[in-house]
C-alpha cells in the first residue's frame, strides 16, 4: 500500500469521525430539547389535575383566572437562572 492511498484512507476517517461527532453532538441537543419540553408537559399534567383535586368545579371566569396564573408561573419556571 503506498503512502499516498494511505494517507487518503487517514483522511477519510479523521473526516468520518468529525460527521459523527458533528451528529452525536446535534442528537444531544435534540435530546435536551425534548427532555425539556417533557419536563413542561409533566409540570402542566400535575398542574390541571392539582386544580381538579384541590378546587373541585370552577366558573369559567375561575378557570381563565387559574390558566392565566399557570402560565405565567410556567413562563417564570422556563426563563434561564441568572
Amino acid at each position: 500500500m503506498s503512502s499516498s492511498t494511505l494517507e487518503q484512507a487517514v483522511d477519510k476517517v479523521i473526516k468520518s469521525t468529525e460527521i459523527i461527532i458533528q451528529n452525536a453532538i446535534l442528537l444531544q441537543q435534540e435530546v435536551n430539547q425534548l427532555c425539556a419540553a417533557n419536563q413542561c408537559l409533566k409540570r402542566k399534567q400535575e398542574a390541571s389535575r392539582y386544580f381538579i383535586a384541590t378546587d373541585g368545579s370552577l366558573t369559567g371566569a375561575e378557570e381563565q383566572q387559574k390558566a392565566q396564573e399557570y402560565e405565567e408561573q410556567l413562563q417564570e419556571s422556563s426563563r434561564p437562572q441568572t
